[in-house]
């Protein structure tokens, strides 16, 4: 898979879960996680790809596809805060080459 596709599917996957969130917004970073995951399952279909459910916890990124790592940051609030060592690089999945890092934040509506 070249960058490019990847990225293609990328757009697919985020415009999918901004969709989601906006009619049931996610409300743990776990749910987010898992149906982050779900949905490059259903968006990648490549049977040489497989996506880890149980990834160790600490494993950087969260998800793997092929070369191309996924980072998933999920808040609730209108902000971001940087949680130290929430990266170790000791951690890496050796085999991913390009990180991406997709984030859900919650949805404010208009008052």
């Amino acid at each position: 898979m070249t960058t490019e596709e990847f990225e293609a599917y990328l757009d697919i996957i985020v415009s999918k879960l901004r969709d989601e969130a906006r009619t049931s917004p996610f409300t743990t970073s776990k749910e987010f996680e898992n149906r982050v995951r779900n949905v490059v399952q259903e968006t990648i279909t490549d049977p040489s790809i497989h996506i880890d459910f149980e990834p160790h916890p600490q494993a950087f990124p969260d998800i793997e596809v092929s070369e191309f790592g996924i980072e998933v940051k999920f808040t609730t609030n209108d902000e971001w805060r940087s949680v130290a060592n929430s990266v170790l690089e000791t951690h890496r999945i050796q085999s991913v080459k390009k990180v991406y890092i997709r984030a859900n934040c919650k949805i404010a509506s208009s008052v």
